[in-house]
């Protein structure tokens, strides 16, 4: 979309697309297309790809053992469940509207109705606040047009929405015979749970830790302002658990998980390093930053809202560590390397 040839180690962990700057994917059990991953020793009916639903009191599983993202929307990471309690960036908790309609109910964190109803999608009125974000941090007015009618075809792919059951991170949740633990891991989306069988050490991780794919982190207006804060935080806390076998929202389970959430320690830190020192040569948009960063590999408008708002989320952590300022003026946010001390 901007031109040929990303520069050396900008170019990974966009949109799922290639594994993190530096990473290597693992060791990867395959698992047959609709499999429950009852041969990893987890119960029929709780694993699958698309995530976990509630139907009453028992837990089921929903779609195909790939995500519908992948399997039915090309690479859209909008309006499914993850694993246990993602908020689709399509606009609706839980699993998409249309693996829905047996009256399943996504899993999502428990956190104040203020910052869920805010979260990507269910902010009034979205669709116009998101691509004003973006123009003012930089974007060019036709491609902020081109997110605006992106962000309006998702709308068929939620419907109808789905219940929501909030979980208490306190408290284990009874799912096939087991107690699991939800630990609350969001940064990739709001309220998004991670579920934790001690016995087993086997996690349900969803979005939060993938395979072979950097997740991706957005700042989005009304969502949490500290998204790559809270990401990074919520991959210490499962990296603080002993894992045997990790199931994720994309892709096949995988063992190696304490080395997986290293690399994306790594990448990420990787990537504010690169952003502060684009901004050393002088004061830049968020959307000049995005150039840089993801130059070569945005090759559609999907994969533009996904580099734009994670460009936005480093330069925020960059100005929470004090690495950067921001500033603001009737033409736009600039964002600028912090002074030197004294």
């Amino acid at each position: 979309m901007w031109g040929a040839g990303p520069p050396a180690g900008l170019d990974k962990g966009i949109d799922g697309r290639g594994p993190a700057v530096g990473e290597a994917s693992g060791n990867l059990p395959k698992y047959a297309e609709g499999s429950s991953g009852a041969d990893a020793g987890i119960d029929a009916g709780i694993w699958s790809n698309l995530g976990l639903s509630f139907s009453g009191s028992d837990a089921a599983s929903c779609g195909s053992g790939y995500g519908y993202d992948e399997a039915a929307d090309g690479g859209t990471d909008c309006g499914y469940a993850g694993a246990a309690g993602k908020e689709s960036e399509g606009g609706y908790a839980g699993a998409a509207g249309r693996e829905n309609e047996g009256g399943y109910a996504g899993l999502v964190g428990k956190e104040s109705k203020d910052r869920f109803a805010g979260a990507a999608g269910r902010l009034p009125g979205i669709n116009e606040v998101l691509p004003r974000f973006f123009a003012s941090h930089g974007m060019p007015e036709h491609l902020a047009s081109e997110i605006r009618g992106h962000l309006e075809s998702f709308l068929p792919q939620v419907t109808p929405q789905p219940g929501v059951t909030y979980l208490h991170p306190e408290a284990p949740l009874r799912m096939g015979g087991r107690d699991w633990l939800p630990l609350i891991t969001g940064g990739h989306a709001p309220g998004h749970v991670s579920l934790y069988h001690a016995a087993s050490g086997q996690l349900i991780c969803g979005d939060a830790v993938l395979p072979q794919i950097s997740p991706n982190v957005s700042l989005l207006p009304g969502s949490d302002p500290q998204p790559l804060l809270t990401f990074l935080e919520g991959l210490r806390c499962l990296r603080s658990y002993p894992v045997s076998m990790a199931f994720p929202g994309h892709r096949e389970p995988f063992s190696g998980f304490t080395a997986r959430v290293d690399s994306l320690l790594r990448h990420h830190e990787e990537r504010l390093q690169q952003a502060e020192a684009l901004l050393a040569a002088g004061p830049l948009s968020g959307f000049a930053v995005c150039e840089a960063l993801f130059r070569g590999r945005v090759t559609s408008v999907h994969q533009l809202r996904f580099a734009m708002s994670e460009a936005l989320a480093h330069l925020a952590e960059l100005v929470r560590q004090e690495r950067a300022v921001l500033t603001e003026s009737s033409s736009g946010i600039l964002f600028a390397a912090a002074p030197l001390p004294g």
